[in-house]
């Protein structure tokens, strides 16, 4: 009898030992969860410099992106403004249906800004290719551009995207590059078979340029990143 109480009386020490390790095991997870988190969230600014797309061999930089997340974003913060001008930043939250699909502003307009971004990578390197150049004019009038850009963004805006006036006209260069190559490339396809304006086509969601140009290159982003842009509030409604 003795024994059996000793017995009974050694289990729930044994048990109370065990949940103790076990709680304290938890314990551990959870703080090394929460440090590993810390660690691994996305900081936006020490992003910059991160590969966020890749075309072919072409490494896009989110400091790059960061041009085309600033005309997305003010261009549908414009649309936000006529919306609901007392309060435009709920126009990001609204959800559209497309047939039995849809999706949340933010979501399109960063899709957009991917898309767009992927469309003059392609088309750039076409031009290349092809031997095409800006002449002197051209620039001149590529750098007036991204001057007048520039002068638009706020010191918030600058910091948060890291652009600099030389990288704008960099981009502004490409896409006068791809307006000059589009009026002659346009003139070479056949467009048969697809309804609507040729510049439209050939545009980043234009129905030829879905079919035939884009699955001829291959395109990889940094999922990771995609899904940590928030749309709607990295250079507009700080």
């Amino acid at each position: 009898m003795y024994d059996m109480k000793r017995k009974n009386k050694l289990s729930e020490k044994q048990q109370v030992m065990i949940l103790l390790a076990v709680i304290g095991a938890i314990l551990v997870y959870c703080i090394a969860s929460s440090i590993s988190m810390h660690k691994n969230a996305f900081v936006y600014e020490e992003s910059l410099d991160k590969t966020v797309l890749t075309v072919d061999d072409r490494q896009v930089t989110l400091r790059e992106f960061g041009y085309y997340i600033y005309e997305v974003e003010r261009f549908v913060g414009e649309q936000a403004v006529i919306y609901d001008a007392s309060n435009p930043k709920e126009y990001w939250n609204k959800h559209f249906r497309a047939g039995r699909l849809g999706a949340f502003v933010s979501v399109m307009a960063r899709d957009e800004a991917y898309s767009l971004c992927i469309c003059d990578i392609i088309y750039e390197e076409m031009a290349l290719r092809e031997g095409y150049q800006l002449n002197d004019q051209e620039i001149a009038k590529a750098k007036e551009a991204a001057d007048q850009i520039y002068s638009k963004m706020s010191e918030q805006q600058i910091a948060k995207t890291g652009l600099s006036l030389q990288l704008i006209e960099q981009i502004q260069c490409r896409k006068k590059l791809i307006a000059k190559f589009a009026r002659d490339y346009v003139k070479t396809i056949d467009f048969t078979g697809y309804e609507g304006y040729r510049e439209e086509l050939l545009s980043a969601g234009g129905a030829y340029y879905q079919k035939e140009i884009l699955p001829g290159h291959k395109v990889k982003c940094d999922e990771w990143i995609k899904n940590n842009l928030k749309f709607g509030k990295i250079t507009i409604n700080q």
